[in-house]
């Protein structure tokens, strides 16, 4: 037991001999002309020592270490305190380039990634055309009918765009999945039932290019080889002559041609031939082994071998890490920026050849291995992941070390990655440095390193001084083809080659990384003692039996005169009881002041000392009829000092976060709005705020995932930035009407949800629940810990707002998502139309979009484009391009108190602007969808419709709403195509039928007359057609190519020497081109018409504002004044 150390002095709070000489103190100073007996046996004395006691004891409990005053029953403190830990609020989502590195190497299908900013443009070529005041894919001066007219251009380069660069970690079943190459045996027969152990390896071309859909569906995980025929094997690359015999034995040390055709059956059972030529293959076989060989044999057993079937699977196992990596970057894609392409990095073979001396006591093997290893690490260096230990050792900051994304696999240091960086040469000083501090090595002779072409020959000569790396390369040892011979004492050694690769394998298997623990990841949540409060001891029964106040009360004897006395005392201790047990209280509920649960409804707490069962129950009758305990709460805490201390304590939490929400109700003119967006509001809006803090600020930079495979335009698929406003705003919210339930079961910890929806035929009740008990249908939803469980509680409450709107989702009285799993069970009485409608409503009050111009862009030459604002002078002022860094909020007009009150849409435009980056320039649209109103008849607006031509008043009608609809439809179609990979594939295919005098600019400028004759007829077909009509899908094709035609007599005119490149004057290569791009563009025309409707229905976007009426000198009193560009006079 630890004494008592008396020259410690006590904090004031507990001190009760300090408290007792301010108490006697007080007395002589304010009744010390009557009262001059301070002794403990004077009454007053007793009664201001025992008070004092119950008050130290308060004041000693609240002594007691903060999280001991916040852990709870459990041991634990509440998950609703604003507590996040590092991990969770330190990290974000990635910013920088170095963060999706880190990102994208935290993935267990990679072990490094490389992020280039993009500088030239990634898709069709745009020019400005100052006269006509547009954008087009192709220079109109070859267009022109003057020759004389000038030859300007005046390219427009969408900024914004990245690349990324994907090495893929070593699989185990694979080998190296960023080559081509294909490592295998053979096992050939001999005679008398011998056998000889070939080993082999295919390299294989890269056709991806070339047909960018077949790709695609052969490397489907679905896809499976159902045979194979060898059309070729040849020494030479393009000639047809078998290998005989003695063709094998001279080139057994170079490689041989493959032609082979691939019959692959796809997931939908269609039958897939595949022809690749000029495989390449290599055998590592000495001139003794080579020549038991025939060749026909060999061949035989190459298309009986897994070889081509492991070929098929090293595609589908690069293609499946490709796409996932793919999500992961859209996932958190930079808002108003975009990638260009995403693709692995290739390995280039450098084979290492020297004599290398060793120490006497040194191992072969394990010297060898790891002069191996070595080398591989250094050509290819990984970055490792670092342990939190590890780094705390280093005596890094918490917040350097907490940086960037969430990690699973552990820790990454800046110069970590700084070191992991591509290169363009690595020199052998460095290597030789790094070989000759291993242990075991003496010395190293007759150094040299070739590297190797894609079909597996060396390139000469050999590089002593340092080693090229090629342009989208990284350098790869090649085992195979390196040669290192040891010596010990000058004698050569001849290492064991089983134990060789043993060692290099172990050596290997440490750098491959493995998910952590999450307790290793993170610093534990502080957790202390539960210290309960005890029941209220009042103080009146701690006095002596005299005072008639005890429990034994007075005795049997006592008088009427000495009962009025005691009870007169009891009345007169009262109110002290009430400051005693209320201050006991409010050190017992410390942790609801900062709680992040909507609950809270007091900062001061009121008990209930005198009532039915409560410690001075027996004093009821001293109270008048009035003092009832919710009188009682008032009297201390009005609900007007409860809000602002309420809204004060959350503002010194969102103040340690550098966050505020302001007083938005303060703002606003009309009473009757004020009073629904007031105190209780702001209190809503801030308690949502801090308890989702983690995401709305980490994720507030990110955009949506316009490739997700569902819902691209659905609730969950929603941007960072478009989020956080909503929250700052106080915007509606369907999460507000689910209540968590979480609760401890054994070995974790089970959440569940209920719906209140205060919508008509709802009434209040349960609209849908999901208890959080384990033996419920649909069961609770559980976590390791009561964080983690809520967390995955508000991921199904994602996923239910998102499918609740629709009946089809509805199972009897369960709501169902895609895996049939049950998310949640209808209240009782409540019908799935009710559930649906109240949640379409919700939903529909909270619409914000956030447009990112970007995404709008012309993904092929002839996609539609976006107006510009040029002068003819051309002097552009960064007009010409209404892409890069550009983005537009599309806000609800007619959401209240945003729909009436424009110093709050005032206040609303300001917060956006704040909160938008720097780099982006926003525009803002508060768009209405109310159905517009005319003077005129139906016959009247069609014959103005007619004049104007022009959709009045539809255009002005339900904006948000059309907008909506026509944006959604785009993301819907947009998402199924690659559009980066089909047009490197239609580049390709249309130069390939040029003469050999084109160049990549030709095509594309090619292409780019083309498709303007594209654009111009679809945008003819988008302004009079809500759909694509069959009678546009059955034209386009040769109205398109008679414009082309017409073109290219001009073209010809004015550019005879851009004309001869092209080559169209040839009728059989023009019905090649003819050919070539319609059978792209065909299956383009659905997802163009749409771009087209989008933008306009985007550009003709108008910001709605309140209805003023007109000053009345009479009457006065102007409800909405008319105020000058923030009010209109009346509706159409």
């Amino acid at each position: 037991m630890q004494p008592i150390n008396p020259a410690i002095a006590p904090h004031p709070a507990e001190d009760y001999a300090g408290m007792r000489a301010e108490g006697f103190a007080a007395i002589e100073r304010l009744a010390h002309q009557r009262w001059t007996d301070y002794n403990a046996h004077d009454p007053g004395i007793t009664l201001l020592e025992n008070l004092l006691y119950a008050l130290a004891e308060t004041g000693y409990r609240g002594q007691f270490d903060l999280a001991d005053l916040l852990t709870g029953p459990g041991g634990a403190i509440d998950h609703r305190q604003p507590f996040f830990t590092a991990r969770r609020i330190l990290t974000g989502a990635p910013l920088t380039n170095d963060d999706f590195r880190r990102l994208l190497i935290d993935s267990l299908g990679l072990s490094n990634a490389w992020a280039i900013c993009k500088q030239c443009a990634c898709g069709p070529l745009l020019f400005a055309e100052c006269k006509d005041g547009e954008l087009s894919t192709a220079p109109r001066w070859r267009l022109a009918l003057d020759p004389s007219n000038r030859r300007e251009e005046h390219p427009v380069r969408i900024q914004g765009f990245t690349d990324f660069l994907l090495q893929f970690a070593t699989d185990q079943e694979y080998g190296n999945l960023n080559s081509h190459r294909l490592d295998g045996t053979l096992v050939y027969p001999l005679p008398a039932g011998e056998f000889l152990s070939i080993p082999a390896e295919l390299r294989f071309p890269d056709w991806r290019q070339l047909s960018e859909s077949a790709y695609r569906e052969v490397s489907a995980s679905t896809t499976v080889l159902e045979g194979l025929t060898i059309e070729r094997f040849s020494r030479d690359r393009t000639l047809l002559e078998p290998v005989d015999a003695d063709d094998f034995r001279r080139g057994v040390r170079d490689i041989f041609f493959l032609d082979v055709t691939l019959r692959l059956r796809t997931g939908d059972g269609a039958l897939i031939q595949l022809l690749l030529t000029e495989i390449t293959l290599r055998v590592w076989l000495g001139a003794e082994d080579a020549a038991l060989i025939d060749p026909p044999t060999l061949e035989a057993l190459l298309g009986q071998s897994d070889l081509f079937a492991r070929y098929l699977g090293k595609l589908q196992r690069r293609e499946g890490i490709l796409a996932t990596s793919q999500r992961l970057l859209h996932d958190n894609r930079r808002v108003g920026e975009d990638y260009c392409r995403v693709d692995g990095i290739r390995a280039e073979d450098v084979a290492v050849c020297a004599d290398l001396h060793l120490t006497p006591g040194a191992d072969v093997e394990q010297t060898l291995a790891l002069v191996y290893y070595t080398l591989e690490s250094l050509l290819n260096p990984l970055v490792p992941f670092r342990t939190l230990a590890e780094l705390e050792s280093l005596g890094i900051p918490t917040e350097a070390i907490f940086t960037g994304p969430p990690l699973q696999q552990g820790f990454l240091l800046q110069e970590d990655l700084d070191a992991a960086q591509l290169r363009s040469v690595v020199y052998v000083s460095d290597l030789v440095n790094a070989l000759m501090d291993l242990p075991g090595v003496s010395t190293l002779e007759a150094l040299r390193f070739t590297v190797y072409d894609a079909d597996g020959r060396p390139l000469a000569p050999a590089h002593p001084w340092c080693i090229p790396v090629s342009p989208g390369h990284y350098p790869a040892l090649y085992l195979a083809a390196s040669q290192v011979m040891v010596y010990k004492d000058g004698l050569p050694l001849l290492p064991r080659r089983a134990e060789l690769r043993s060692v290099l394998a172990q050596l290997r298997a440490a750098d491959r990384a493995v998910a952590l623990p999450t307790e290793q990841l993170d610093y534990p949540v502080p957790t202390g003692k539960h210290r309960p409060a005890p029941e209220y001891l009042p103080v009146q029964r701690t006095l002596p039996t005299i005072y008639g106040l005890s429990e034994e009360g007075l005795g049997a004897d006592a008088g009427a005169g000495r009962r009025a006395k005691a009870r007169q005392l009891a009345g007169y201790l009262f109110p002290f009881e009430q400051i005693v047990a209320t201050t006991a209280q409010q050190l017992a509920g410390f942790g609801d002041l900062f709680s992040t649960d909507e609950a809270v409804a007091a900062t001061y707490p009121h008990p209930s000392l005198a009532g039915a069962g409560e410690p001075l129950g027996h004093l009821a009758e001293l109270l008048t009829p009035a003092a009832t305990p919710a009188a009682l709460r008032d009297l201390l805490e009005p609900a007007g000092r409860f809000a602002d201390r309420r809204n004060r304590f959350l503002d010194h939490l969102l103040a340690r976060f550098g966050e505020s929400i302001a007083n938005y109700s303060l703002l606003i003119h009309d009473q009757s709005t004020r009073r629904a967006y007031g105190p209780e509001k702001l209190i809503q809006d801030k308690v949502r705020f801090l308890r989702f803090y983690p995401e709305i600020s980490g994720r507030r930079g990110t955009g949506i995932n316009y490739t997700r495979a569902e819902g691209v335009c659905a609730y969950r698929n929603r941007s960072g930035l478009g989020e956080r406003i909503r929250r700052l705003l106080g915007m509606e919210d369907a999460r507000a009407y689910f209540s968590l339930e979480t609760e401890r079961i054994e070995g974790g910890w089970k959440s569940g949800f209920v719906v209140t929806a205060p919508a008509p035929n709802l009434s209040m009740a349960p609209a849908l629940r999901r208890p959080s008990g384990e033996s419920t249908d649909p069961p609770g939803i559980y976590g390791a810990t009561a964080e983690e469980a809520e967390a995955r509680a508000w991921e199904v409450v994602r996923e239910l707002i998102e499918l609740a709107p629709d009946p089809a989702n509805y199972a009897g009285d369960e709501l169902h998502n895609a895996a049939g799993e049950a998310l949640a069970t209808l209240g009782a009485g409540v019908t799935q139309q009710e559930v649906a409608d109240f949640f379409s409503a919700a939903l529909a009050r909270e619409r914000l979009y956030v447009v990112e111009h970007i995404l709008l862009r012309p993904k092929f030459p002839g996609d539609a484009l976006l107006s510009v604002c040029l002068a003819e002078n051309c002097e552009h002022w960064g007009m010409e391009d209404p892409y890069s860094f550009r983005i537009t909020y599309v806000l609800p007009a007619d959401v209240e108190p945003f729909s009436q009150d424009m110093e709050l849409r005032r206040y609303a435009d300001r917060l956006i602007r704040r909160e938008t980056p720097a780099h982006l320039l926003p525009k803002l649209c508060w768009v209405s969808d109310a159905k517009a109103e005319s003077e005129y008849s139906p016959e009247e607006l069609a014959e103005l419709a007619e004049q104007c031509r022009c959709p009045v008043p539809d255009a002005l009608a339900r904006q948000l709403s059309r907008f909506e609809a026509v944006y959604c439809a785009y993301l819907e179609r947009n998402k199924d195509f690659a559009w980066t990979a089909l047009n490197d594939e239609l580049s390709s295919a249309v130069l390939d039928l040029l003469p050999p005098a084109a160049t990549p600019t030709t095509a594309h400028l090619l292409l780019g007359y083309y498709g303007e004759n594209f654009r111009r007829f679809l945008a003819d077909v988008a302004r009079s057609n809500e759909t694509l009509p069959p009678a546009a899908s059955a034209d386009w094709a040769d109205s398109v190519w008679d414009d082309l035609v017409d073109d290219l007599v001009l073209i010809q005119q004015n550019d005879p020497a851009f004309y001869g490149q092209t080559g169209m004057e040839d009728a059989a290569r023009r019905a090649d081109f003819r050919q070539t791009v319609e059978s792209f563009y065909g299956d383009w025309l659905d997802v163009s018409f749409r771009l087209h409707r989008l933008l306009l229905v985007f550009e003709q976007l108008r910001s709605a504002y309140p209805e003023a009426t007109l000053h009345d000198c009479d009457d006065g009193d102007d409800d909405q004044p008319v105020r000058l560009d923030q009010t209109t006079l009346g509706t159409l």
